[in-house]
């Protein structure tokens, strides 16, 4: 569960990131069709959405984390393995991979994931002033995640939703993190 508020938080990053014009205006259709709690609609558009800019990792994840939504983990690995095929640098698309692989039961593949997923942020975090003041082990996910705490989570999804107050994604998110607080 921990590991989870290191995926919220770059989650956070990614979708308050600049998006292209292009896509702003049908991201926001989504983000409509997604608050009316058109769910399944709302992931076909952000996957339409996605596959019109095929380069933007961003938006495939966006996509995929959609379809996990609707718990079609087929669909969303799909487009987290399209993100992680455009930004092979990015750890975030490996560990949404193993994720949906995890949920179809498909183990052995969650296991890869998480070990690319790994690999990258430990080319990351080497030699970063972080990892060396803070001693991190980038194998441990549990140590990583106790850094985040869930209220410091929870703010960084209220800030963002500040700037974005009509993210679909980010009230899911922080829905999600209530939920999880209790």
């Amino acid at each position: 569960m921990k590991r989870l508020y290191i995926i919220i938080e770059t989650l956070i990053l990614l979708t308050t990131a600049c998006i292209s014009a292009d896509t702003v205006q049908p991201a926001g259709n989504c983000d409509n069709l997604f608050n009316s709690g058109r769910y399944k609609e709302a992931a076909d558009c952000f996957a339409k959405t996605a596959s019109a800019q095929p380069n933007d990792p961003v938006l495939k994840m966006i996509a995929g984390v959609a379809y996990a939504n609707i718990k079609n983990y087929s669909a969303a690995a799909k487009y987290f393995s399209e993100a992680t095929n455009i930004a092979p640098n990015n750890p975030l698309p490996y560990f949404l991979l193993e994720g949906a692989y995890m949920a179809q039961g498909r183990q052995k593949e969650a296991l890869q994931a998480h070990a690319k997923g790994e690999a990258v942020l430990r080319n990351i975090s080497a030699g970063s002033q972080l990892n060396q003041s803070l001693n991190m082990n980038a194998s441990n996910v549990q140590s990583r995640s106790q850094l985040l705490e869930p209220t410091r989570s929870a703010a960084a999804l209220e800030k963002a939703l500040e700037r974005r107050p009509n993210n679909a994604i980010l009230h899911n998110l922080l829905g999600d993190l209530y939920q999880l607080e209790g």
